[in-house]
């Protein structure tokens, strides 16, 4: 992910699927509402911050 001095961001994502294909996602906003679940807007910090227990919870899940 990268942030710009105005706030505009950049969020890359590379998706590997169980058969080996490989996707790529590019997502670029000025401006990005995220709603949790329960329609209840989140920030970016908020939202980076559960994307990175999601993978630190898919590492442990795998180490089992």
């Amino acid at each position: 992910m990268a942030v710009g001095k105005n706030g505009e961001f950049t969020l890359q994502l590379g998706i590997r699927m169980k058969n080996e294909e490989y996707f790529e996602l590019c997502l670029r906003a000025e401006k990005l509402t995220v709603l949790r679940s329960d329609n209840e807007p989140i920030d970016l910090a908020q939202f980076k911050k559960l994307g990175e227990e999601y993978w630190a919870a898919f590492a442990a899940r795998k180490q089992k």
